[in-house]
């Protein structure tokens, strides 16, 4: 075994995953990884029992990310098992494969939690292209949908926070929205701009110290009716705003020397 199959042994096959490296087939079509698992017993998923009866292999292939840009695949070679447990629904089942990837998937949790990131960081259509730059094509639909259902931890809950609006299409839809200034990120879409819905938002969550705001009299109105306990300060694009209409005025008054 040459130093690139270790390589790929240690990554796929290491000692404790239960898995023992068969081939490795470099092509056009890639690198080609094959191996088999090596369990005498596995769980079942839905009962928890353990089974060692066995009932046939089956092989699946998934896209792994790509090895130096070129494109990566792993086979294993998995058993299936006749469950052992009395009424489960679930009388024959495969031995998973680890950290590889879940049960009946096409990607390793690798290339999953990629586009994952992918997704995050650049969403659907711009996301697409850079997948595709990185040798990772994936269409802006699986981008978006690995977002939905990435498991996100939570933070806790918002204490600055500044409402706002957003539109699509040229205006044509628009609405509020209420972002995490600590933490740059938005918190919640209200419907409508008329600070109702903002309103009730603020009612919800009584934490908040500190609001910025626009000139919108709406939200104004929504955090001093919903949120008396908070600091309201106007954000700093229209503080600044302010400050140079202010000065424009000043030097449009005084500014012109006497003839």
């Amino acid at each position: 075994m040459d130093r690139q199959e270790s390589h790929v042994a240690a990554h796929f096959a290491p000692p404790d995953a239960g898995r023992q490296l068969c081939a490795l087939t470099v092509g056009a079509n890639g690198v080609l990884v094959e191996a088999a698992t090596t369990a005498e017993y596995a769980t079942c998923p839905d009962c928890g029992r353990t089974s060692a009866r066995g009932n046939g292999r089956y092989s699946r292939t998934l896209t792994d990310r790509p090895l130096a840009a070129t494109p990566l695949r792993y086979r294993p070679t998995e058993r299936r098992f006749v469950c052992a447990g009395e009424g489960c629904p679930r009388q024959i089942f495969a031995e998973p494969v680890g950290a590889l990837g879940p049960s009946r998937a096409r990607t390793t949790a690798e290339w999953t939690a990629a586009h994952t990131a992918i997704g995050f960081t650049a969403g659907g259509e711009p996301g697409a292209r850079l997948a595709h730059a990185l040798a990772m094509p994936a269409s802006p639909d699986t981008l978006l949908r690995r977002v939905r259902a990435a498991h996100v931890k939570p933070g806790p809950p918002p204490r600055f926070v500044g409402p706002d609006d957003w539109a699509v299409g040229k205006g044509q839809h628009s609405g509020a929205m209420v972002v995490d200034l600590e933490r740059g990120r938005g918190v919640a879409l209200p419907p409508g701009r008329d600070g109702k819905a903002v309103a009730g938002w603020l009612r919800a969550n009584p934490q908040v110290g500190v609001i910025t705001r626009d000139r919108w009299v709406a939200y104004a109105s929504a955090s001093a009716d919903a949120a008396p306990q908070a600091t309201r300060v106007a954000d700093r694009w229209h503080l600044r705003k302010n400050l140079g209409e202010a000065v424009e005025g000043v030097i449009a008054r005084f500014g012109r020397t006497p003839e």
